[in-house]
């Protein structure tokens, strides 16, 4: 057993920084969805379920408590290397991991949420450690009250990664290699790591920046390759690859009190972000039952308002998304030649009023509310869905920090 003396003695001279909060969450829904972490993380309304008499049995409303989003974040402050300034960050929540087996979020466990060192020069810094994915900006974020942070329209995925950021007299640039761990890919076993990784090509993101007074403008472009099997069910080798590209647009205005961040994106294959799309089987071979792939294309696009006074905080948060299709035909073996989120949903739009109100800076209570609308119909031959109908939930939240 170590002496607590030879711990503060280490520990004192990294200046640790404690930081964090309990959450509890409340919150009601109007039918079944589909969601994260015992509901928290909602993505859309499931569609209708027709029992005897067409009845829908997704239309039963649902409630819940829930405090897993409680989170807890260590920094400290570490010594020089050469003349770069270190610093290393360690953040957990209790949203826990996702079982690839069942798919479920295994919650009220805790979860390693970032874990990195930086080194920083005086215009270069590099960060090596798990963090959010570059394609989510922490300063052109929703700023919702929901955990999802404007899911499915804004990517959420943190991921282990080597990012180097250089800033110049006007614009900054992001370079970064990454590899999946909290957010796995589909595929013909379910979500795994294991595609991304038999690819052996990390993930290579790109992005450029800008400041203009308090106002942000960004572009980013981010490419990612998988490998879905080894082995064809004939026990041929397979060979085959897919490779899937996303860019995305962002823009953070400030005026005065008022805060608007947008962003749209286009992607391919994006289940590992909990977004539409993914990928699905173009060919099969018939002897040797070799595949081919195509990627699912999602256009989404989201916008946040909000404005901080001194006691209330009001926003409204809306945001779209669109299921593009198949760049190529899908083999005709549906739905298992398809490996995606969402694949037989056209749209899903939402709209989510809030506000805060600070009891204290350390005490805000927060109402949300939010209407999801999900339009499901028939897949087509290219990815596509057809013959729609509308399905729709209303959220209501209550939050205490």
């Amino acid at each position: 057993i170590i002496p607590l003396q030879y711990v503060c003695n280490f520990v004192a001279p990294l200046k640790p920084k404690v930081d964090g909060y309990i959450k509890h969450e409340s919150f009601f829904d109007s039918r079944q969805v589909d969601a994260f972490g015992d509901g928290e993380a909602l993505l859309w309304p499931l569609d209708k379920q027709l029992a005897s008499c067409g009845n829908d049995t997704n239309a039963q409303p649902q409630f819940n408590m829930i405090p897993i989003e409680t989170r807890v974040r260590i920094e400290f402050c570490g010594p020089k290397v050469g003349s770069a300034q270190s610093t290393m960050v360690i953040e957990s929540d209790f949203f826990g991991p996702t079982d690839p087996l069942s798919l479920l979020t295994i919650v009220n466990i805790m979860q390693m949420r970032h874990a990195f060192f930086t080194l920083d020069w005086e215009d270069t810094s590099l960060m090596v450690g798990q963090y959010w994915h570059p394609l989510i900006v922490p300063t052109c974020y929703p700023n919702t009250i929901s955990y999802n942070s404007g899911l499915p329209f804004e990517p959420f995925a943190q991921c282990p990664q080597l990012r180097v950021t250089h800033h110049s007299r006007y614009i900054s640039y992001i370079a970064a290699a990454l590899m999946q761990l909290n957010s796995p890919s589909a595929g013909p076993i379910g979500l795994s790591t294991t595609y991304e990784r038999n690819a052996i090509v990390p993930n290579i993101h790109v992005q450029a920046y800008a400041h203009a007074a308090d106002h942000l403008f960004g572009l980013a472009l981010d490419y990612k390759l998988l490998r879905p099997q080894l082995v064809t069910d004939t026990d041929f080798k397979e060979h085959a690859v897919i490779g899937s590209v996303a860019t995305a647009v962002y823009m953070g205005l400030k005026f005065g009190q008022w805060t608007i961040n947008t962003k749209a994106l286009y992607g391919q294959n994006m289940t590992d972000f909990s977004m539409m799309g993914g990928y699905a089987v173009h060919t099969i071979e018939p002897v040797t039952h070799k595949h081919t792939y195509t990627n699912l294309g999602v256009l989404a696009w989201w916008a946040d308002v909000y404005c901080t006074k001194e006691r209330y905080e009001p926003g409204l948060f809306v945001g779209a998304s669109k299921n593009l299709g198949a760049l190529e035909t899908i083999h005709p073996e549906l739905p298992n030649t398809i490996f995606a989120l969402g694949q037989n949903i056209d749209t899903v739009m939402r709209i989510s009023p809030r506000i805060r109100y600070f009891f204290s800076n350390e005490f805000p209570l927060s109402l949300e509310a939010e209407y999801t609308s999900a339009a499901y119909g028939t897949i087509t031959p290219n990815g596509t869905v057809g013959c729609t109908h509308s399905v729709g939930n209303a959220r209501l939240l209550l939050a205490l920090y």
